[in-house]
Formats: C-alpha cells, structure tokens, sequence
C-alpha cells in the first residue's frame, strides 16, 4: 500500500546512549613488565632498555623483550592452537583481520556464554553479518591490571574467570557468519574448563580467537569496523595483537552506486523510519526539516520489493528528491478527507530510544 505524506514529524530528545562509533578505540591493553600474565607462559618483560645521548650527539633508544604467544596481553589465538589443520598466525587470510564488528554484552557476574545470548542479540539487532569479529564484553576490563580481581578467585582459591560454553561456540560456527571472537577475559573458555571445548570448536572452523581485550569504552551492538593484527609470526600459534574498532564509514558500493547509511539506536534505517534522498544519491543533502518534502510511504520493509536486488526503487525516487519512508503502520483513512494518525511500528523487542514521531495522512 503506498500513500503521499505531506506534513511533519517531532522530534523527541532521545536519552544519551551510544549507538553509532564515532572515533577510533583501542581495544589493546599496554605491553609492560606489568603485564597480566598466567600459568607458566614467560610473562612480557623487556630484556634490554637503551635509551641515551650517543658519542655523536643524537638520542638513541633500542629496546629487546620477551614473551610467550598466549600470556594474559592482548593477543591473537591462530586457528593451529588448537587444530592441527588449523591458520598458523601468518595464513590467516587478511581480509578476517579487517572486518565488521559486533559487540555482546553480558551483566557481571555472568560465567558463560550460552546460546540463549546470542539468539537474544539477533533478536535485537538482526542477523550477524558476512565477515564479523564479536566481541564478546563481561565486564572484566573494569579490574585490569589487578590480577586477583581481574582473572577472579572462588571461595576455594580456584581461578574464576568467564568464558564462553561449548554450545555458544557450537552456535558461533553455525551461524557461518562470524570469523574471529574476541573476550575481555584471560581465555576464550571459562576458568572452570578443563577440556578447552570452546577454543577447539572454534580453531576447528578457522574461527580465531582473541584474549584480554581492553574493552573500557562503550562499543555498538554492530555497525562498526575491528582491525585485528597480530604479530605476523610465520609459524605461529598466536603472538601478541593490536586491535582497533573503528567508525563505519559511508562508501561507493561494490554494484557501482552510491550508498550511504548511518546507524542510531536502532538504525536510521530500522523499523517505521525515513529515507533522506541522500540514501542513494550523495548528490543529494536535504535538509528533513525543511518542510517542502514530497515522499512515499509503504507498510513493509522497504521502499523496493524483497526480490529486487538492485534497489531501483530507492535509487530513482532519491535521484528525484523524493524520500521515502518504510514499516509505517497505516490505518483505515477515514472517508471525507479525515486525517487518520500513523503511528510509529517499534520492531525492537528489547530496547525502544526513538522519539515517538507521529504522522498525518492525506486522503488523496
């Protein structure tokens, strides 16, 4: 069913919660002799510290240290920790080190990840996507670089840190969607694990992991870049790693038109919402409330019909200033004119930070 919308929206003060990266955030904890490290691993600590006025009258400095692949740092578990068949270090194919990121919050306290987080996620925010690094926040950062809280000790002296189950790793690879997962905890698998279940299930679909994530900062649920590297170790199993999250950009697409989309709280392209020419057109920046916008609405999920790939619809009518708006929720119009209210579809069923816009309809 298609309408013509002519009158305004309102628009609420929304509460100030993060929903879209803006700048650029370390996700790596320092390289230091105080560096968290555990079991037997050789902890980071520098061998040699030069730093100096040379003979020659410049300043010369030449560190050397020493580490193990897989301490309590920030580092990078290759698929070979735990499968024999599995990417060394340096195989791992650049384009998993550079992908989409996804961030899982679980409450403190909280041991495992199970299934149910993550059907909770989708539920919330969609399907993961092609290519994605999750990230998974326990909330463990917040004691860095305490070992004894960071790493936690039960009341029998035992190490109590979280982890994720074998049924959320299980999970993980049947999504066919994720290719790296990330912990703000010492191990992919919990303290309390003694076969090491989610790291073998993991390294067995060439899923690396990645340890003792600095995640301090607020992250988006989804709608941003990770950039993982690891020390390029020809053999290695892991090695220490350097990873950002950085903002999603607006880009060229790979069909060879413009595509533009920011994400807000629920995206600016969810639920009942509206379609700015600027869309599909980068020729285009209207201004919303300018008031002399002509637009089409329609009560389904977008613009163009779930077959047609190429987005024609949404590309002629930005190309002619006319937005759009999708998942409007229309009433019966009253007859004789009578302006019958629209009110905005939610389709979130966990969080709700939209204004509650309402719109008037033209009985045409």
């Amino acid at each position: 069913m298609l309408i013509t919308l002519a009158l305004g929206v309102l628009l609420l003060h929304a509460p100030p919660i993060l929903c879209v990266l803006t700048k650029i955030v370390d996700l790596t904890w320092d390289f230091s002799n105080e560096t968290i490290h555990w079991g037997d691993i050789t902890p980071f600590h520098y061998t040699k510290i030069v730093g100096n006025e040379h003979d020659k009258g410049y300043w010369y400095a030449m560190n050397e240290f020493c580490v193990g692949e897989h301490g309590g740092h920030t580092h990078f578990d290759a698929p070979y920790h735990f499968s024999k068949e599995g990417w060394k270090v340096a195989d791992v194919p650049v384009s998993r080190l550079v992908a989409k990121g996804a961030t899982l919050e679980v409450s403190n306290g909280t041991k495992l990840l199970l299934p149910q987080h993550l059907e909770d996620w989708v539920r919330a925010n969609g399907q993961f996507e092609d290519n994605t690094v999750l990230l998974v926040k326990f909330g463990r950062s917040q004691y860095w670089p305490d070992k004894k809280k960071y790493v936690g000790v039960d009341s029998e002296g035992n190490w109590d840190f979280p982890g994720i189950s074998a049924e959320a790793a299980n999970w993980i690879v049947r999504s066919g969607k994720i290719v790296g997962v990330g912990v703000d905890s010492l191990s992919i698998d919990p303290a309390s694990s003694t076969d090491r279940w989610a790291h073998r299930i993991l390294s067995k679909a060439q899923i690396y992991q990645m340890e003792s994530v600095k995640m301090l900062e607020e992250l988006p649920a989804k709608g941003f870049t990770v950039v993982a590297l690891p020390m390029k170790l020809k053999d290695g199993t892991g090695g220490p790693l350097r990873i950002l999250a950085l903002p999603k950009m607006a880009n060229e697409h790979d069909r060879g038109y413009w595509y533009a989309m920011n994400e807000f709280c629920a995206g600016e392209h969810g639920g009942t919402h509206f379609d700015a020419p600027y869309h599909f057109n980068k020729e285009a920046n209207w201004i919303v409330g300018s008031g002399k916008i002509v637009g089409v609405g329609v009560d389904t999920p977008s613009v163009d019909a779930g077959s047609n790939g190429d987005l024609m619809a949404h590309r002629i009518l930005s190309k002619a200033q006319i937005y759009g708006m999708e998942n409007v929720k229309i009433q019966r119009v009253h007859s004789g004119g009578v302006a019958d209210e629209i009110e905005r579809r939610n389709r979130s069923p966990v969080k709700n930070f939209g204004s509650p816009e309402k719109f008037l309809v033209k009985d045409f």
